[in-house]
Formats: structure tokens, C-alpha cells, sequence
């Protein structure tokens, strides 16, 4: 008799999903893309529990509060971090965990533009992959600005550190932060169906 095993593959299911992290309730001001001019370090701080969830992240979007319908920046880079902070210290190396940083977004020249209350967003060159079981950090680094505000929230904690020159290493603590849009794709744990046993023969006489 012999025997042979079918077996039918796991299937990953996967869903678009979006995460709205604080609420777009006050100007921010220069953080985190500056006024004219600027340079501009960043750091913003994201509670696991505010994404709860493991998300494969492609995009950050802001919610423009004005000035101008026109703006550039020079320069802007962007990186994702995990972090086991519950507040950001003044060192922007310290606050993420060692390894983790990674490069999501590169660009010489960047139209920042929008009307008021429009979304700005930038699309990940490289998608980020968040398992959900550290903290988060949106890293950006602007080598020049022109003037734009987006909408933010009062967190209560020092969960911002912002710059105003690429080459210090140390920044100023913010509890208001800018409002933002993580979207990207959720991702389900695998569904294996089963594996089915097919006998062929003749029955035992």
C-alpha cells in the first residue's frame, strides 16, 4: 500500500490598517518640520499600547495646520526605532535601542505643501515591519525648511526631543507632539487549513 500526504500551505491574511496617535487640537509650531531655514532633529515617542498591535507600517501622515499652501524642505530623512523608554532623555542616541534604527525615507528635495487641514503624507521608500513589543520612535532629520505647521496634542509626558542643528547630540524635551497617521498593512497570525493523508492500494485480503 502506499501512502501520500497533501498538505495545503498556511495562508497569511493581511488588511489595511491606520493608527491615529493623539489628536490634531493645537499648532505645533517649528517642531517637527521648523520655519524657515531650520535644521531640524527630531524625535517622537509612541506607546506600544497606542498601537497595539503588529503592523507592518508604510506611511506617517500630519495634519497641516498653515501657514503657506507651499513649502520645501531641503532635505528630509526618516527613521523608525524601538525604544523601552517611557520618556525621551535629552540624548537622541539613548533613546533607541541599539540596532534598531532604520532608514524608511530619503529624499534631496521634498514638497511639504498643503492647505489647512489636508494630510501630508509621506510614503515609506522602505516599508517598516512594528512587532508591537517594544516602544516606537519617529526619527526625522531636515536639513532645511520652509515654514509650515502642523496640528498636535498635549501628551502630559516628554515623549518629544527636538534640535535645531544636525550636529548636536543632545535636544530640548516637549510634551506637545505632532499629530500623526501610521498606516500601513495589518498583519494576522498565519491559518494553516490542514494536511489531508491519501492512501492508494488494493484492500487487504
Amino acid at each position: 500500500m502506499r501512502s501520500a500526504f497533501v498538505f495545503i500551505l498556511a495562508v497569511m491574511v493581511s488588511a489595511a490598517f491606520a493608527v491615529e496617535v493623539g489628536t490634531p487640537v493645537l499648532a505645533m509650531g517649528t517642531y517637527p518640520f521648523g520655519s524657515c531655514g531650520d535644521q531640524v532633529h527630531s524625535q517622537t515617542l509612541v506607546y506600544a499600547d497606542e498601537i497595539n498591535t503588529a503592523i507592518t507600517i508604510e506611511s506617517i501622515s500630519f495634519r497641516i495646520y498653515g501657514p503657506s499652501p507651499i513649502a520645501y524642505s531641503d532635505g528630509l530623512e526618516m527613521y523608525i526605532g524601538l525604544s523601552d523608554n517611557e520618556e525621551l532623555s535629552e540624548t537622541f542616541e539613548s533613546n533607541i535601542l541599539p540596532g534598531t534604527r532604520t532608514l524608511v525615507f530619503n529624499t534631496d528635495s521634498l514638497y511639504i505643501g498643503g492647505a489647512p487641514g489636508e494630510m501630508l503624507e509621506i510614503e515609506f521608500e522602505t516599508p517598516y515591519y512594528y512587532s508591537g513589543e517594544h516602544n516606537l520612535i519617529v526619527d526625522m532629520v531636515s536639513d532645511y525648511n520652509n515654514y509650515i505647521i502642523v496640528y498636535g496634542w498635549e501628551s502630559g509626558v516628554q515623549k518629544g526631543l527636538v534640535s535645531y542643528s544636525l550636529s548636536s547630540t543632545l535636544g530640548q524635551l516637549f510634551t506637545k507632539l505632532p499629530y500623526m497617521v501610521l498606516e500601513g498593512t495589518l498583519d494576522l497570525q498565519p491559518s494553516t487549513v490542514g494536511s489531508i493523508k491519501i492512501e492508494f492500494g488494493a484492500p487487504e485480503r
